[in-house]
């Protein structure tokens, strides 16, 4: 079976710590990783219903997309909480690489194993997150997804690959890029 891109990079990450996200970072950008491939190369992962405290990857095409100031088409997000008509979740993607770093390990405080294997989750409510300064990073990625806008089966992120998920450069904001996104994310913390 052929590595998928995430344990490609992660074979040939040296260390650990931030000098590790930091070469992995530079190097998964000339991989070039798209959603496409992500998908593609993950499908053993594929869900249909996503479960709070993990994370995942979709295709997403927002209802009030025609309002909005921008949007992420493929976001990675932690869920949070089942709504009536989807659910509430934090996008990193709305986050400079930085401080979702910063914000990932505020969370592993609420990780349900110290030692992250595919059970872990995040037990992490929007309360929590609100009464934490640690956690307040999630402010500007909080989202709001709809079932029916949701355009694929769930890429579950295993909680062993979430540093590496998070560092992975394939956003898809319509309607603006990626550093004028982060600057407002920014301004709002």
């Amino acid at each position: 079976m052929p590595a998928t891109t995430f344990e490609r990079a992660l074979r040939n990450s040296p260390g650990s710590g931030q000098g590790s996200l930091d070469w992995f970072r530079d190097n998964v950008t000339r991989m070039r990783p798209t959603p496409e491939r992500v998908i593609r190369e993950n499908r053993d992962n594929m869900t249909m219903q996503p479960m709070n405290g993990k994370m995942y990857l979709f295709q997403y095409d927002p209802k009030t997309k025609k309002r909005m100031k921008y949007y992420d088409t493929f976001p990675l997000v932690l869920k949070l909480k089942r709504l009536p008509e989807g659910f509430l979740g934090i996008n990193f993607h709305y986050l400079h690489y930085k401080q979702r770093a910063i914000l990932m390990n505020a969370l592993y405080e609420y990780a349900s194993d110290e030692e992250l294997n595919e059970e872990s989750n995040i037990k992490v409510t929007y309360e929590i997150l609100k009464g934490n300064a640690r956690t307040r990073l999630f402010k500007p990625a909080l989202k709001r997804y709809l079932r029916p806008q949701v355009e694929s089966r769930f890429l579950e992120i295993m909680p062993e690959q979430w540093n590496a998920a998070i560092m992975l450069p394939i956003a898809r904001f319509e309607k603006s890029d990626n550093r004028k996104v982060w600057r407002d994310s920014n301004n709002a913390i």
